[in-house]
């Protein structure tokens, strides 16, 4: 079964996918081009929290596949500060909180620099991502995160 209809379902919200998403032969987990992301990653990036469970809930899916640039379903949730779908992949314990894209940048890092201080605060309660890491630029977290 083709992977389009999952692609526009997480990618618009449309939890008619839903009844995609139940179907044997459907590649829940498939990556389109040129951006390598699953739908996870669509659904997580445009904060449609619905779709991120309906996806994690299927244990058919990586909950910490990378794009091209090394993003996670994490990373693209933290950067947009869509705070709720940032503690749906946390709770699968089943990703790196503190993992780096290409760039060497982590989902804190992106988080502080959006300003999403509620991100920010619940990625520091996990005890699992480093304050005072640098990105492959040499920029600190710390200080972009008060």
């Amino acid at each position: 079964m083709s992977s389009i209809p999952i692609f526009i379902g997480t990618t618009y919200n449309d939890l008619g996918a839903q009844g995609y998403v139940g179907l044997q032969n459907a590649d829940v987990d498939a990556k389109d081009t040129p951006n390598n992301r699953t739908p996870l990653n669509w659904a997580a990036e445009n904060g449609h929290g619905a779709v991120v469970k309906l996806l994690l809930d299927t244990d058919n899916v990586d909950a910490d596949s990378k794009n091209e640039v090394g993003l996670t379903p994490l990373f693209l949730a933290a950067e947009n500060g869509h705070e709720a779908v940032v503690k749906l992949p946390l709770g699968t314990g089943k990703v790196d909180a503190d993992s780096k894209d290409r760039y060497g940048q982590s989902p804190l890092l992106l988080a502080a620099r959006g300003g999403h201080k509620a991100v920010v605060k619940l990625l520091l309660d996990t005890d699992k991502v480093d304050a005072d890491s640098k990105n492959g630029f040499g920029l600190l977290v710390g200080p972009t995160s008060r």
